[in-house]
């Protein structure tokens, strides 16, 4: 199994698509089929705290629907260019404001930064909060709070951290069992993988690579998410690693378009 920050150090990108807490064999069952990689860390702030370096030192532009990043760059003082979309459109999209950001709103500001010339021979990582809770796809999972851990750093970020619904808070009081949790997580990933098939297909002329930051139990031992310190479960450390190919996204008919948003 190769290792993902090698491969970030070595191999040639352009985009990065991160999706957060996504297992490498969900990705191939929901997705389609792509290499099984080694992450360097189980959860988000250890994530960027090892690759954050890197990307500093090749001057990304880091859009991001996760407030995490911005803390864990402000923590260990990465002085990376972050276009924070979260600080903007969290939860502002739907009128129940669940405590996310859609990923074709991340489309959106990313594409207009494009269309404005301000991402011109710049690489850029894209970092949408999906399939990570809370649930928004075809099967919406809403209830409990997700307290999280290390503590958030206040005011807008602590708001939201706090607010994250947490799925696991729905099986113990036995609202939902562990197969609706992981068909939510699935239409989740469904969400965020027709965002991620647009913006490759607007940026033809650009290497673009998908991945994720890390991955997820999804009720194994009774255990749900990343956090925990559950670093004997592979399922965290595999992460997919899918380089698509220029002008290898194809058009998706309205059908297609509408199963992803949750509509069939």
């Amino acid at each position: 199994m190769r290792d993902q920050l090698t491969l970030l150090r070595e191999e040639p990108w352009d985009v990065l698509i991160v999706l957060d807490a996504c297992r490498a064999d969900v990705f191939a069952e929901v997705c389609q089929p792509a290499e099984v990689v080694r992450s360097p860390f189980i959860h988000t702030p250890g994530w960027i705290h090892r690759v954050g370096p890197l990307l500093w030192q090749q001057r990304v532009v880091y859009f991001t629907a996760n407030p995490v990043v911005d803390r864990e760059c402000k923590r260990h003082d990465f002085h990376i260019e972050l276009v924070s979309v979260w600080q903007r459109l969290w939860g502002r999209y739907t009128e129940e404001a669940i405590p996310s950001v859609h990923p074709l709103s991340v489309n959106g500001a990313v594409l207009t930064w494009e269309a404005l010339g301000k991402l011109r021979k710049r690489k850029i990582v894209v970092h949408y909060l999906q399939p990570h809770c809370p649930y928004i796809g075809a099967v919406p999972l809403a209830l409990g709070r997700w307290g999280g851990t290390g503590g958030p750093a206040g005011g807008a970020f602590g708001e939201a951290c706090h607010d994250l619904k947490h799925p696991v808070k729905a099986v113990e009081q036995g609202a939902a069992d562990w197969e609706l949790v992981r068909r939510a997580y699935r239409a989740n990933l469904k969400l965020v993988w027709h965002a991620a098939r647009q913006l490759a297909a607007a940026v033809p002329s650009r290497r673009v690579v998908v991945t994720a930051d890390h991955g997820e139990l999804l009720g194994e031992d009774g255990k749900f998410g990343h956090e925990g310190g559950y670093t004997e479960y592979e399922d965290l450390w595999r992460v997919p690693w899918l380089a698509i190919e220029r002008g290898a996204i194809k058009q998706e008919s309205t059908e297609q378009k509408l199963e992803a948003l949750g509509y069939v």
